[in-house]
């Protein structure tokens, strides 16, 4: 009895290594001779993050960086400024980006800082101010921030907190 359950065993095992050693047909990848050539339509400001991807979609852009059509979320993050140290306790950053925001991320670039607020001024003149209390270092590099209503022009944001000799911190949009 004890020689056919080996047997059956091995037979078992035998069969499942086959089953998985036998390979996938995957089609090959198409050769293309002359790949065609990228057109740069510059008809469209792609520079706040819209590209390829709202042409796309239908969408147009005005000249002064709102869109039509509806809601448009960015696909990256864009940076708002330099990085920056808080020496005198807080600093101001003037937002020259073009379109709109749903969040903001302040991100420590070497050393730490305390954040301690941060005020959102609105182009509509409306402002946000979130108490952020926290410190970036390397083991929490970031905090996120969600503004409050959706795609919104943001005119300028003011950081208030420190940073130790070398902290320096960056603010970035999506």
């Amino acid at each position: 009895m004890s020689k056919l359950n080996v047997l059956i065993t091995t037979l078992l095992l035998g069969a499942s290594s086959v089953a998985i050693a036998q390979p996938r047909w995957r089609e090959p990848a198409p050769f293309v001779v002359n790949p065609p050539t990228p057109v740069r339509d510059h008809r469209v400001d792609t520079s706040y993050g819209f590209g390829d991807d709202a042409r796309r979609d239908g969408w147009r852009h005005r000249d002064d960086g709102r869109s039509t059509g509806g809601r448009h979320y960015r696909s990256s993050w864009v940076a708002l400024n330099e990085p920056m140290q808080l020496r005198r306790g807080r600093d101001v950053i003037d937002v020259n980006a073009r379109g709109t925001f749903t969040q903001l991320r302040l991100q420590t670039t070497s050393g730490v800082s305390q954040i301690d607020r941060v005020i959102i001024k609105f182009r509509d003149g409306s402002r946000q101010v979130e108490q952020v209390n926290r410190r970036l270092d390397v083991r929490s590099p970031m905090v996120e921030v969600l503004l409050d209503g959706n795609n919104r022009q943001i005119d300028s944001i003011v950081v208030t907190g420190t940073s130790q000799r070398h902290g320096a911190i960056q603010v970035f949009g999506i």
